[in-house]
């Protein structure tokens, strides 16, 4: 028996070199509230960091984008991150100074937040959606060298700009190959990542769909990263359905065209069942909405045919190809209050949405009421907390400071 035991402790002694090293949950459960801030908030919207109304309601803040070249991470807009003037800080660019020994532009706002905000965790995040950074993404996964290199450069990323983690929004792995290097990127992070400082954080952010569920091991890189920001929103758009939809329904509505797959709840279910444990699955909140244009009158608009063509100016569209994407503050402001569009509720989807039929526009949205059944849906099932996509479309924090009431946040 003596030798049975001292056998299996010198097998388990031996693994340990083999053997992922699991993420350990030490502090006591709280849902996490996470908003993204885009550096161009900068530009038209003339949106500053210190604008963000709802920052004592953040556990985190997600500063989009830092991206990669070349295999390794590096400032995306040096201008608005690092370089710009900030009250009566001259510019960097005014003084002559090279990107790295610069600490001005919004870098420099964030570094501030940590004096009032001590407990707000600031990350940076790298990627996105653009086809430059998933190709630089797939590329540099491929191989241990690639993998290794790119996880030291985040390193050295996190310690010279001060963040607390990264973010890793690979948009996104679409192969068995490309889900097997994710898996292996991750795992590289979280090694170097722990070797330098224990306590920063690694998250990644993952689609809305089934088919980017199907690339996800979420059983292995659950193991290696503190949770996941699902992006659950995006669902219909002008650009891409051929019919009106709602942009983040909740549920199956069996009047919805392609119903059977396009809603958050059966992609939630596809991420459990793959084995990503229910606290670390963060659920994404858009605080923007998605608009069609020459829509009937049926239905109020919901389901229909629509005119790409009629497609609406969004709230920053500036070119003739509009997208028809509005921020909250401007459906709230301009849609709903002044132009007075009729306000509707999907009961199936659990989705607002708003329509005149003057204009035939058709607009879907977030609103207090669908926050309210989203908050109930993360505390029903467990989930980790609410991730907003960006804080610069809701001025007020109107939709943030919904879902810290329903989740009875302590911050509230």
């Amino acid at each position: 028996m003596r030798k049975s035991i001292i056998y299996l402790f010198l097998l388990l002694f031996a693994l340990q070199g083999v053997l992922p090293s699991a993420r350990a949950i030490s502090d006591p459960f709280e849902y996490r509230i996470i908003g993204y801030y885009p550096s161009w908030a900068v530009y038209n919207r003339k949106f500053q960091i210190a604008d963000i109304k709802i920052l004592d309601k953040l556990t985190h803040l997600n500063y989009a984008f830092a991206k990669i070249k070349g295999g390794k991470v590096t400032l995306a807009d040096p201008w608005a991150d690092v370089r710009m003037g900030v009250g009566d800080k001259p510019s960097c660019w005014d003084v002559n100074l090279p990107d790295q020994q610069c600490r001005n532009g919004n870098y420099f706002e964030l570094l501030k937040l940590k004096e009032v905000y001590p407990e707000l965790k600031i990350m940076i995040s790298i990627g996105g959606a653009s086809v430059e950074q998933t190709q630089e993404f797939a590329k540099l996964a491929q191989t241990e060298e690639g993998r290794k290199g790119f996880a030291a450069s985040v390193v050295t990323f996190l310690r010279h700009w001060q963040f607390d983690g990264v973010d890793i929004d690979w948009e996104f792995p679409s192969s068995d190959e490309e889900k097997v290097h994710f898996t292996m990127l991750m795992k590289e992070l979280r090694k170097q990542l722990d070797t330098q400082k224990a306590d920063y954080l690694l998250t990644a952010s993952i689609g809305p769909g089934i088919s980017h569920a199907l690339y996800i091991d979420g059983k292995a890189v659950s193991d290696f990263v503190d949770f996941f920001n699902m992006m659950a929103y995006d669902y219909n758009g002008a650009q891409f359905s051929s019919i009106t939809g709602h942009i983040a329904p909740l549920y199956y509505d069996k009047r919805a065209p392609k119903a059977d797959s396009h809603y958050i709840d059966r992609v939630v279910n596809e991420y459990l069942d793959g084995g990503i444990p229910k606290h670390k699955l963060v659920l994404g909140i858009p605080l923007y909405g998605r608009s069609y244009g020459g829509v009937g009158m049926d239905k109020n608009g919901e389901y229909q045919l629509f005119n790409s063509l009629e497609t609406p100016k969004g709230t920053w569209d500036q070119y003739k190809d509009y997208t028809g994407i509005f921020d909250y503050t401007d459906i709230k402001e301009r849609f709903l209050q002044k132009l007075k569009y009729n306000q509707y509720w999907s009961e199936g989807a659990k989705a607002a949405y708003a329509y005149h039929p003057g204009t035939k526009i058709f607009i879907s949205y977030e609103n207090a009421e669908s926050i309210f059944y989203k908050a109930e849906y993360i505390k029903s099932n467990q989930l980790g907390g609410a991730v907003f996509w960006e804080l610069s479309a809701d001025r007020e924090g109107d939709l943030v400071k919904e879902m810290v009431k329903h989740l009875d946040q302590s911050k509230e």
